[in-house]
C-alpha cells in the first residue's frame, strides 16, 4: 500500500522532534492518534547530578509542526483552558537539523480575559500564531470574529545539542517552564495575577471571573499577614504593633462593611492579638 509523502514527512519531524527533547526531558506520547487533543509529548525536564542520575523537574506538553503557519485551534478551546502543565509548539526545520520552541504564555491571559470564546458567525476561528517576541498586540488579539493567541520564540535547539556539557542553553526555558506552572496554578486557584516572564511585571485581571473570588482572595492574605506578623514577632523579635495596626484596622473596617467575614479569619485575628497582647 503507498503512503502519503506529507504524513511521512510529519512523522520524520516528529520524531527529529522527539530526538532533541529526549536530551533534556523524559518523553510520552498518546498511544494512538485518537488520544491525541493537541500534544504531541509531554516532557519532563531532568537535571544531571553526580553525571550518573537523572532527576526529573517541571513537565510541559509541546504540539509539534513542521513550519511556522498560523494552527486552528477552533476545536482545542476547551484542551487549552483545561490544560494544567505549560504547553508549547516546536517547529522543525528538518534541513537545518533544529527544533525552534514556542511559548504559550499567553494561555492563561487569554482565557483569564475572554474565557471558552463562542463564535457568532460561521467564519469565526481561533489559532496560535507563532511570533519573535511579544509585541504591541500584546499577548492576544481579536480581529472580526477571529481570536489570536501569540506565542513568542523562547528556544532554538539543534540536533548537537549536548544538554550535559551547555545545560546553560536551555536555563531561560527552564525558568519560562516555572513560570508558566506558576500562572496556571493561579489560575486554578483563581487568582487572575500572573508573572511575566522576561521582567519583574504582574498582569492582573479583572472580571466576570475575578469579580467572583478577590474578595475572598483578600482574607486569605490578610489571614496570612496576621500569621506573619505573628511569625516575625515571636521568631525575629521584631516590633510590628504599627504594621499589626494597619491590618487590624483593615479587617475592623471589612467586618463592619460585610455581613460575612470568614471564620479562619476572624480566628486568626483573635489568636494572634492576644498571643502578641496588642
Amino acid at each position: 500500500m503507498s503512503h502519503l509523502l506529507k504524513f511521512r514527512k510529519g512523522w520524520q519531524s516528529e520524531h527529529l522532534a522527539r530526538y532533541i527533547l529526549s536530551k533534556f526531558s523524559f518523553i510520552s506520547e498518546p498511544a494512538n492518534i485518537s488520544d491525541d487533543l493537541g500534544s504531541d509529548f509531554f516532557c519532563t525536564i531532568f537535571s544531571i547530578s553526580q553525571k550518573i542520575y537523572l532527576l526529573p523537574q517541571n513537565s510541559f506538553a509541546i504540539q509539534i509542526k513542521s513550519n511556522k503557519r498560523k494552527i486552528n485551534i477552533s476545536n482545542k478551546f476547551h484542551y487549552l483552558s483545561g490544560i494544567e502543565i505549560p504547553y508549547y509548539v516546536g517547529v522543525i526545520n528538518r534541513g537545518k537539523g533544529t527544533l525552534t520552541i514556542y511559548s504559550g504564555e499567553s494561555i492563561p491571559h487569554f482565557f483569564s480575559k475572554y474565557g471558552i470564546p463562542g463564535f457568532q458567525s460561521s467564519s469565526g476561528a481561533g489559532y496560535i500564531e507563532l511570533v519573535e517576541k511579544i509585541d504591541e498586540q500584546g499577548y492576544y488579539h481579536k480581529t472580526g470574529d477571529d481570536y489570536f493567541i501569540s506565542f513568542p520564540k523562547i528556544l532554538e535547539l539543534s540536533i548537537n545539542f549536548d544538554y550535559e556539557k551547555d545545560s546553560s542553553k536551555i536555563d531561560g526555558f527552564i525558568n519560562n517552564v516555572s513560570t508558566l506552572q506558576k500562572n496556571i496554578s493561579s489560575k486554578k486557584s483563581y487568582e487572575y495575577i500572573f508573572e511575566s516572564t522576561n521582567n519583574n511585571q504582574v498582569n492582573i485581571y479583572a472580571g466576570s471571573g475575578s469579580s467572583e473570588v478577590f474578595r475572598m482572595n483578600f482574607w486569605k492574605r490578610l489571614c496570612e499577614a496576621f500569621y506573619n506578623v505573628e511569625w516575625l514577632v515571636e521568631n525575629r523579635g521584631e516590633d510590628l504593633k504599627n504594621e499589626f495596626i494597619i491590618y487590624e484596622e483593615t479587617y475592623l473596617k471589612l467586618k463592619e462593611l460585610h455581613d460575612y467575614i470568614p471564620n479562619y479569619l476572624d480566628k486568626m485575628y483573635k489568636e494572634v492579638k492576644e498571643r502578641l497582647n496588642y
